[in-house]
């Protein structure tokens, strides 16, 4: 009878303990004009802003830090007008990053940049992470940044933190593998 009564507790406070696990999230949902929404599962000590230009232009969503570690966090959710099906391919998705690896080398002090793929529950894509070469008093000093094909959306996003190994970026990439659509 005791043995049932320990496993019993013990049953009982893993459940508790993997339920707070899930309640240490929030879901966030940015609005897309005319084509329902986008929710990301986020810490809920991260602030939040919501970006909702006129219609015909992507909206965005922006966390940073309420406490401790300064980071900005930047999503941007862009769709195909055309529904053109192949607009967020993987390979389109890949060359958008290649393009701006490109673009911020010379800006940058890291001399061999690798691209990462990343795998979400609804989608993938790619990023890279890199150090600014000369960044203003006011600005961070390292940079992750790519995109990801979420259903027909294609999400940018940037992180933007002062630590090389910042745990935000490992968080930032967990907030962007649970992207899904919702309605």
């Amino acid at each position: 009878m005791i043995r049932r009564i320990i496993s019993s507790v013990t049953l009982s406070l893993a459940l508790v303990v993997s339920c707070a696990g899930a309640e240490g999230l929030r879901e966030r949902t940015l609005l897309i004009p005319a084509r329902g929404t986008l929710v990301l599962l986020s810490p809920p000590s991260w602030s939040h802003k919501m970006s909702h230009p006129p219609a015909e232009l992507a909206p965005t969503i922006r966390f940073s830090s309420t406490a401790g570690q300064k980071f900005t966090v930047s999503i941007t959710a862009f769709w195909s007008p055309a529904n053109d099906s192949s607009f967020n391919s993987s390979a389109k998705v890949r060359a958008i990053v290649e393009d701006t690896v490109e673009e911020l080398a010379p800006l940058m002090s890291d001399t061999d940049i690798a691209i990462l793929e990343l795998r979400g529950i609804f989608g993938g894509g790619y990023y890279f992470s890199a150090t600014d070469k000369a960044p203003r008093s006011d600005e961070h000093k390292y940079l992750t940044q790519g995109a990801m094909a979420v259903d027909d959306l294609l999400l940018t996003f940037t992180v933007l933190t002062d630590k090389a190994d910042s745990s935000i970026v490992k968080t930032a990439l967990d907030v962007l593998r649970s992207a899904r659509r919702g309605t």
